[in-house]
């Protein structure tokens, strides 16, 4: 996500900047194992094809504005692309792509959720990233849907992928249907790993 500034000080405008998710496990497409990735590369070349693939133009953004009380509320809508490939293919080759186009648009809104100002152990730094650091731990309610993000675990090896575990910050959310997606975001040099549990 990157965060830019508005004329005020509490609200800030944010896009996603790259999402990068895969299936847990192949699923059957017209017959065939296939594996599904959901992602959006809004970096502008800064990530390359081969590390977030990306075949049409999207764009998603939202607003986020922090609370005087240390919470804050966000409503972004996310404008995602599917890429469905035969199992085990890289998806950053054209030639492996069964089917790609838009996913279904979402909104996700949140209010009062926690935030810290201090980075998770392992998170990648850099003299580049601007200073006020903003960790987001959202729970964001969309049709049908609540999102609880684990913030992201990181290490220079390569990372397995982890379950997502419900935090003493997340709020109670229906249960009526549940899934798991895996969420594998790889900087220049540092891989992290984040769970995010839809219900």
């Amino acid at each position: 996500m990157r965060r830019t500034a508005t004329s005020q000080s509490n609200v800030f405008n944010v896009s996603v900047y790259a999402l990068s998710l895969k299936s847990a496990s192949p699923v059957t497409f017209n017959g065939q194992s296939a594996d599904v990735y959901v992602t959006i590369n809004n970096s502008g070349g800064n990530i390359s094809q081969s590390a977030v693939p990306h075949y049409g133009t999207t764009s998603s953004s939202g607003t986020v504005t922090i609370n005087s009380n240390g919470t804050f509320d966000s409503s972004i809508t996310i404008n995602a692309e599917v890429i469905i490939v035969a199992a085990g293919q890289d998806p950053s080759n054209s030639a492996n792509v069964l089917c790609y186009g838009g996913a279904q648009q979402t909104t996700l809104s949140g209010t009062a959720s926690a935030f810290s100002s201090s980075a998770p152990s392992g998170y990648p730094s850099s003299s580049t990233y601007p200073a006020g650091g903003f960790y987001p731990r959202p729970v964001h309610s969309a049709p049908m849907h609540s999102h609880l993000v684990q913030p992201a675990t990181c290490s220079t090896d390569v990372a397995t992928p982890v379950s997502p575990v419900a935090s003493a910050d997340a709020k109670s959310a229906p249960t009526a249907k549940s899934s798991t997606a895996t969420t594998t975001f790889t900087p220049v040099a540092v891989r992290c790993v984040s769970a995010v549990s839809a219900q």
